[in-house]
């Protein structure tokens, strides 16, 4: 099969951040940590993030959701970067058929309840 490689997300972040000027990627940035933290849904991700990114830069922000999930596919960590905790599987979420309660730790890690 075809060898996936690591896509550099610092590049795509500057061109995001060059595209959107500071206020406005401060706002993209909060709208992607809410996110990650379960606190808004894909769809309000969606809405929100093309409200603050504009539809010609949308494209930009594919790109980067596609990089994390490539790089994280690929596996390695980037050289010049501090490695990141590791998540052990008790932490990975099968989707149960209730809609648990979930929250950020004090260290980082989601806690289900």
């Amino acid at each position: 099969g075809m060898q996936l490689k690591r896509v550099d997300l610092l590049g795509i972040r500057r061109r995001i951040g060059a595209a959107l000027g500071q206020e406005k990627l401060r706002k993209y940035w909060e709208i992607l940590k809410r996110y990650t933290q379960f606190l808004i849904s894909k769809f309000e991700l969606d809405v929100h993030a093309a409200a603050v990114l504009g539809a010609e830069n949308v494209p930009l922000h594919n790109e980067l959701i596609r990089g994390i999930f490539q790089n994280a596919l690929v596996g390695t960590i980037d050289p010049s970067a501090d490695a990141p905790p590791t998540l052990g599987l008790d932490e990975l979420d099968p989707r149960p058929a209730k809609k648990p309660k979930r929250r950020v730790g004090p260290s980082g890690n989601i806690i289900v309840a």
